[in-house]
């Protein structure tokens, strides 16, 4: 199966997702993810590059996964590739997030943030997997 998987989609799925990832937690959610953890941007600083890194690497873990996925189930188009990326993200990301903030005690709307970031990611890189298979 890993012969059969779109490396090179994989990769150029990265790109969207950084650049939602960027919009996110930038001037859309900024200030009310910040709010919620409890951080200023000065806060944040000392952990840009480690946190950009973890970002790449699980995005790219996720984009491979994805992949595999739309391979092994023979996707014939971008809608469908988006209802597995839904599947994988509520089954492996989204109730998993919910799960861990509700044991931390995180309010709702983080989940929500977090959540919706994820989600948003694996729906783009789902249809660009798909695009270029």
């Amino acid at each position: 199966m890993l012969a059969q998987i779109n490396w090179i989609a994989a990769l150029v799925s990265l790109k969207p997702a950084t650049i939602i990832g960027s919009l996110w937690y930038g001037p859309l959610f900024g200030k009310a993810w910040m709010a919620e953890i409890g951080k200023t941007p000065d806060d944040l600083k000392a952990g840009q590059v480690p946190a950009m890194a973890s970002a790449f690497i699980a995005n790219f873990i996720a984009a491979t996964i994805l992949s595999a996925t739309l391979v092994r189930f023979q996707t014939a188009s971008v809608g469908e590739a988006l209802v597995y990326g839904f599947l994988l993200w509520l089954a492996f990301t989204g109730g998993q997030q919910f799960m861990a903030d509700r044991f931390h005690i995180r309010s709702i709307k983080l989940s929500l943030i977090n959540g919706g970031i994820t989600l948003l990611t694996f729906l783009a890189m789902a249809a660009v997997i798909q695009l270029m298979s």
